[in-house]
């Protein structure tokens, strides 16, 4: 059987230096790439020849081996130029393709021990080469996590100045009971996915970034039907509504995200469920409103009584309470009633309530009052 000529694939004399192979290789491995050419199997054997080339020639000890055992053999001339092909690969096809090697009777042991290199190990020459990481295939499904999911929790005021427990349905999917998870019918053939190679994701390249997503086809699974289960449609998860119970503390600001781990959708291929996030919202009240962990609301009083001061009831979380207004208030003017807000976020103590006065003033008068009002303001002058 014929010797394969590695400085032939790489274009290159038996006398080339380190530099030499390397920029033949990455010559060569951007030509065929088969990201490149997809379409074309000539071209995928060929970058696989090429890669098999560069990891025995670019290693002195493989390549003292080789040129030891080629000896003194005449060599081939290098292969003619060929063309770059410019065929387009679809998107999110995977980077390589390792075509089938032929079987050959009586191969020697070398020559199967160099077609037995493993695709890791071209990935890491070309990630040495191009200085970026290239993705390697995995024949297993990989564990895939799942989605988390956000709900809003809408709380009444004296709910927030309790703490309260409250249960929440959420819209969510399920392992299918029917198929089990497995999105087919049960006697039903599985067979590995053609579009991610039983991987489950597929993983396009953008400059020196590697975005990975859920493969479409299989839908992450890794593998493919033929007669899908009736009840989930061969995704193997089922929407159903989930009761989540949930604790709150006294004092809880609107705004805040709470995490419940492991509450979201479930992961795929034995991943991990994803989390559920609740964002709180505060209800409008009819008399307050918060601000940190203080309440305000508006009283009126009328023109005597902020002349001359009173006592007026003002409502609280607890019941009314009686609040002294003092003789010549202004109107909007605020007036404090400590201790009787909301439970501070921190524990330690509790906000005010603020009393905004409005003061109302008639809008018609009598003769007899129009002169006592008239007299009232010539005396004070």
């Amino acid at each position: 059987m014929a010797e394969i000529d590695y400085y032939r694939i790489l274009e290159i004399s038996p006398d080339a230096s380190i530099e030499s192979i390397k920029k033949a290789y990455r010559k060569l491995a951007i030509r065929y790439h088969p990201d490149k050419n997809q379409n074309d199997p000539a071209a995928h054997d060929r970058f696989h020849r090429i890669s098999e080339a560069y990891s025995v020639l670019s290693d002195p000890q493989q390549r003292a081996a080789y040129d030891r055992k080629q000896g003194s053999r005449p060599r081939k001339s290098p292969l003619p130029h060929r063309a770059p092909l410019k065929r387009k690969s679809p998107r999110g096809s995977p980077f390589f393709f390792r075509p089938k090697p032929k079987l050959v009777k009586n191969e020697d042991a070398q020559t199967k021990n160099r077609r037995r290199i493993s695709l890791p190990k071209i990935g890491s020459f070309l990630g040495g080469i191009f200085g970026k990481p290239v993705p390697v295939w995995s024949k297993s499904p990989r564990p895939i996590r799942g989605d988390d999911l956000y709900q809003e929790l809408e709380l009444v005021l004296h709910e927030v100045a309790e703490g309260c427990r409250k249960v929440i349905d959420i819209q969510c999917e399920e392992k299918c009971t029917r198929c089990g998870g497995t999105g087919v019918q049960r006697q039903t053939r599985i067979h590995q996915c053609s579009r991610c190679g039983g991987a489950g994701l597929i993983e396009s390249q953008h400059g020196n970034f590697i975005v990975k997503q859920r493969c479409p086809h299989c839908a992450g699974k890794g593998n493919a039907v033929n007669r899908q289960c009736l009840s989930c449609q061969g995704t193997g998860r089922t929407e159903r509504v989930r009761q989540i119970v949930v604790t709150l503390d006294a004092g809880i600001k609107a705004g805040t995200r709470l995490k419940v781990p492991q509450k979201g959708s479930p992961g795929l291929n034995g991943g991990p469920n994803g989390d559920l996030y609740i964002t709180i919202k505060l209800k409008p009240h009819p008399a307050f409103v918060r601000k940190d962990d203080d309440l305000y609301c508006e009283v009126e009083i009328n023109f005597v009584q902020a002349i001359l001061g009173t006592t007026i009831k003002v409502p609280t979380l607890d019941g009314q309470v009686e609040l002294t207004v003092p003789p010549g208030v202004q109107p909007d003017q605020l007036l404090r009633i400590r201790g009787k807000g909301l439970p501070r976020s921190n524990g330690k103590g509790v906000g005010d309530v603020y009393v905004r006065l409005k003061v109302a003033l008639p809008t018609e008068v009598t003769r007899r009052e129009r002169e006592l009002l008239q007299r009232f303001y010539l005396d004070r002058e």
